[in-house]
């Protein structure tokens, strides 16, 4: 509840005037935090997505620039098992108003990285930068029992079949 830098001071203003709405007009709110979404369509040629932007560049033959030694961790999740939570939170109405929906699991770059190997059959070719963020935290992963609970939801799609999938749906794109 306290970021370090402005991106998250706004996801955190969004949420207090939602629930500001909520106490004056009795506006019914249900926030999702994600954790890091990937999948079909997300588009590799943005910095955001690592996931996408690192199987594009394999495609591609392009070398992956990894700022420091590559030991940041991530909650990845599969873009299908959020919008089946979303659909839950539709069908639903929500206990709480807040709920974390990610696959509370973390992955480091490098372990992305073997598993992108893994499943492409290519070894990605990678520099590692001394470029840091001073904002950015070494490791990001989200609870979701609450989720789970209250709305007997799971993730199913686990991340080795999740970059396959997105692997394959690169592989038809036109770079």
């Amino acid at each position: 509840m306290n970021p370090l830098c402005s991106y998250g001071i706004t996801k955190i203003t969004i949420e207090k005037y939602l629930f500001l709405f909520n106490y004056l007009n009795n506006l019914d709110y249900c926030i999702i935090r994600l954790s890091n979404p990937y999948g079909e369509r997300q588009n590799p040629n943005v910095p955001q997505g690592v996931i996408s932007v690192f199987l594009k560049k394999v495609f591609t033959g392009e070398t992956i620039e990894i700022w420091g030694d590559g030991s940041v961790v991530r909650d990845y999740i599969y873009i299908s098992d959020v919008s089946n939570a979303l659909v839950k939170v539709i069908e639903k109405e929500a206990p709480k108003k807040i709920y974390n929906v990610s696959s509370s699991q973390g992955y480091s770059l490098i372990e992305i990285l073997s598993y992108i190997e893994k499943v492409t059959n290519i070894k990605p070719k990678v520099i590692y930068t001394n470029k840091q963020r001073k904002f950015d935290t070494l490791v990001n992963i989200l609870d979701n029992t609450s989720f789970k609970i209250d709305f007997n939801w799971n993730p199913e799609i686990s991340i080795e079949n999740g970059i396959e999938r997105t692997w394959n749906w690169i592989t038809k794109q036109k770079f």
